[in-house]
C-alpha cells in the first residue's frame, strides 16, 4: 500500500484484492510512437499508461479493453507539442474494488461518467492495482 487516507479507519484502507499482476507491453517512444499491451492475468478491470518527459509534463491515457495505441491518434490541443511527453510510459492496471460509502461503479464506463464525483476520488473504487515502468523502445515487464 503506498497511500492511505488518514481520514478512514484502518480496515477502510485496505484493498479488497490486494496487488495485481505487473503489466506488460511495448512503447515505442515520440510522436509517431505507440503503445502495446501484453495483459497479464485476467483481474484488470482497466488500465492506464502514463506518457511522460522524465518530468513535470505527462498525459494519461486510460482505456479497459483495448489492446493498445498508436500515439498520433491521440487528441492533441494545436499549441501542444507532443513529442516531448511520451519519452517514457508507465503501465498501471486496476481492478474496481467495493468502495466505501455511496454509488459504487460497477464498470469502467460507470467509473468515467464525469459527474464531478467518480475520478476525484479514484482510490476510493479501486481493488487493487500494479504499475510498471516502461523502457523506451523496449519492453515494459518481462514477458
Amino acid at each position: 500500500m503506498t497511500k492511505v487516507s488518514r481520514n478512514l479507519p484502518p480496515a477502510a484502507n485496505a484493498f479488497a484484492n490486494g496487488f495485481l499482476q505487473s503489466q506488460g507491453g511495448t512503447f515505442t517512444p515520440g510522436a509517431a510512437g505507440s503503445f502495446t499491451l501484453a495483459k497479464k492475468g485476467a483481474d484488470a478491470s482497466f488500465y492506464r499508461v502514463n506518457l511522460d518527459n522524465n518530468g513535470d509534463q505527462e498525459w494519461n491515457v486510460w482505456f479497459d479493453d483495448a489492446d493498445g495505441f498508436d500515439i498520433a491518434d491521440l487528441a492533441v490541443h494545436s499549441g501542444v507539442t507532443i513529442a516531448p511527453r511520451t519519452a517514457h510510459a508507465d503501465v498501471q492496471a486496476f481492478t474496481l474494488g467495493a468502495g466505501y460509502d455511496g454509488e459504487q461503479p460497477a464498470n469502467f464506463d460507470d467509473l468515467f461518467a464525469f459527474d464531478g464525483q467518480d475520478i476525484d476520488n479514484l482510490l476510493y473504487y479501486l481493488g487493487a492495482w500494479s504499475s510498471e515502468s516502461c523502457k523506451a523502445g523496449g519492453i515494459c515487464a518481462v514477458q
